[in-house]
């Protein structure tokens, strides 16, 4: 009798470790995003393992394996070389082609700016409203432009062939802050300063978008934990989130209680603000290509293959920190590639909507005067009457090019470049001529390189600017001080203060808003590397807006 109780079934032993091990995974929070992205792998395998029972055999559909990843040890090892042997199981036929292959790769964008980056742009054209105008339209097609370089060049090779790639704005909506200042501002919920990251997202995505494949916002906000970016992740086993996505109803969460209300999942935001410096062109620029990453399905970059740092530098969907200057920030991982082909398989095959659309060129009515036309006043009638510009040359009230006598300036001198006028023969500010390389700017931390304040002060000194880490240097303040170190020479990588001889014995620090402790962090206001708060604004939305069965994730990502 006690050898019958002691022989329990081996089935049974082996689902109850298995639950204990989930529950011990689901326990630890570290582990919280990694286990549920197994899962909704495992979940994706299974649906079609149970789709395609009935379809022959028919290898190499599956050529490029996933990470390895062991949730239960190694007796269910989710491994490379359990992942190779799919192809010789039953596996469902090919039924569509890859996102791009007909032409039909191009993704429709709707672009709205609030109040607050108004303010700012307008402060800095000295009031002048067409200005600020003018200036929003090009920050927002440059964006564009450095989108489409970024995703145009890549091949998403998963179960199918996906390229060709673009983003085309349909809508550019512009928000001026006259609203705010009367209580007609009520009505915009934008005007309000003090809104989180989480909040903010909110509120764009309480509205219908479902006429583009992604709505974003861009902002001036000064958001906390050094966010610049919020976005909603796609997912190839069908939960919300993501490009595409339709208008639905959601159960949200406030104060406790539950209510249905309908949500755009399809929505992102970005800021030029962080820790009260604005963020450097090149690095807006990586972080609409990182948040449009995740709408495209992937998460932030993992495992630390996928994150090498070094001279190189990180990927595009690294969690933390960028300069935007190193070899692989303008890149995607092999990591992120995959996750993105998953879902833009799952497109192909019907499984997620397609809005995809075909490459027609340039778009009548989103402002910008793209390759083919001579003028874009907007989509709106009654601006399209009031602001008919196609430039910052052309006037406005007599349809003729600003001449070259006017002394008209179009651009504005920087610390690495020079005015530029407007010459009489084109409704575009000609290019503005770049100051000396290796020019000191940006209050002694930088350089000009190619007219732009990017460059370190270090190659002034002939030198190349590393990192101090925490795991050597405690001091946060430290942290935040210009090093330097002779070419690729690691070990020689010393503080500002400590080369006496170049700097004369006083430390150079970084601004505000400068990625430190080897991008795991940003300088603040008082001198101080602050590490990255990766998951408090994920944690607030989910708290705030949740469905199990149907709500995906949302990523973020904090650069500076």
């Amino acid at each position: 009798m006690d050898a019958v109780q002691n022989s329990a079934d081996p089935e049974e032993e082996r689902r109850e470790e298995e639950r204990r091990e989930r529950q011990a995974k689901w326990s630890s929070t570290s582990n919280q995003h990694k286990y549920k992205k197994w899962l909704e792998e495992h979940e994706e395998y299974r649906m079609m393992q149970e789709e395609d029972e009935e379809d022959l055999e028919e290898p190499g559909l599956y050529d490029m394996p996933l990470e390895d990843y062991h949730p239960h040890g190694q007796g269910h090892k989710y491994s490379e070389e359990a992942n190779s042997a799919w192809p010789h199981r039953r596996r469902k036929r090919a039924i569509g082609i890859g996102v791009g292959e007909d032409n039909k790769g191009t993704c429709s964008l709707s672009i709205q700016t609030d109040p607050m980056l108004w303010h700012h742009i307008y402060l800095q054209e000295d009031e002048n409203a067409e200005k600020t105008r003018d200036e929003i339209t090009a920050m927002i097609s440059q964006h564009i432009k450095a989108l489409n370089h970024i995703y145009a060049n890549v091949n998403f090779i998963g179960k199918y062939k996906h390229r060709n790639i673009r983003f085309e704005v349909q809508r550019i909506k512009i928000d001026d802050d006259t609203p705010c200042k009367s209580s007609q501002g009520e009505g915009n919920k934008f005007c309000k300063p003090n809104v989180d990251v989480s909040n903010f997202l909110n509120l764009h995505s309480q509205k219908k978008h479902d006429d583009f494949c992604l709505a974003y916002v861009f902002t001036f906000r000064d958001f906390t934990g050094g966010t610049l970016g919020l976005a909603w992740v796609a997912s190839p086993s069908g939960a919300s989130g993501g490009i595409c996505e339709k208008y639905k109803t959601y159960t949200e969460n406030l104060g406790g209680f539950r209510h249905s209300e309908k949500r755009s999942l399809n929505t992102g935001i970005i800021t030029f603000l962080n820790y009260n410096s604005r963020v450097p062109p090149k690095v807006s620029q990586l972080t609409l290509a990182h948040e449009i990453g995740h709408n495209f399905g992937s998460p932030h970059d993992f495992p630390d293959s996928c994150k090498p740092g070094g001279l190189q530098g990180n990927y595009i969907m690294f969690s933390s920190a960028t300069s935007g200057d190193r070899l692989n920030n303008d890149k995607f991982s092999p990591c992120s590639m995959r996750n993105i082909s998953l879902v833009l398989d799952a497109i192909s095959e019907k499984r997620r909507t397609n809005c995809f659309t075909e490459n027609n060129g340039a778009f009548c009515g989103n402002k910008i005067v793209e390759e083919g036309e001579e003028c874009d006043c907007g989509y709106d009638i009654q601006e399209c009457q009031e602001n008919p510009s196609e430039g910052p040359c052309c006037n406005r009230n007599t349809c003729t090019f600003v001449s070259k006598e006017a002394q008209q300036v179009c651009h504005m001198y920087t610390e690495c470049e020079e005015s530029a006028f407007c010459e009489g023969n084109n409704a575009s500010c000609p290019e503005p001529v770049h100051k000396e390389d290796n020019r000191v700017c940006n209050e002694g931390t930088k350089v000009c390189m190619n007219g732009k304040c990017s460059g370190s002060i270090c190659l002034a000194k002939g030198m190349k600017e590393c990192f101090l880490t925490s795991d050597i240097v405690h001091d946060k303040k430290k942290l935040c001080e210009i090093a330097c170190q002779v070419g690729n020479d690691s070990s020689t990588c010393k503080s500002t203060s400590e080369l006496k001889d170049i700097f004369g014995g006083s430390p150079v620090f970084m601004l505000p808003g400068a990625p430190c402790n080897n991008f795991q962090g940003y300088c603040d206001v008082f001198q101080k590397c602050r590490a990255v708060d990766a998951e408090g604004p994920l944690a607030r939305l989910k708290n705030l807006l949740f469905n199990q069965d149907t709500l995906n994730s949302v990523a973020e990502w904090i650069t500076v």
